[in-house]
């Protein structure tokens, strides 16, 4: 499970391709934030590592 921390971290801009971005939109979850997805797969693929 991924838990989000209030920080005084800035917000930075990444660009992508529309359509990467449209493929990240349906990993998405209803309410979730792009820092939260990204965190939850980059959590994901840690995980498949081992």
């Amino acid at each position: 499970m991924v838990t989000t921390v209030e920080t005084a971290e800035k917000y930075e801009t990444i660009p992508v391709f529309e359509s990467t971005k449209k493929q990240v939109d349906n990993f998405g979850r209803k309410g979730e934030t792009y820092d939260d997805l990204i965190k939850r797969l980059l959590e994901i693929a840690e995980e498949s590592k081992s």
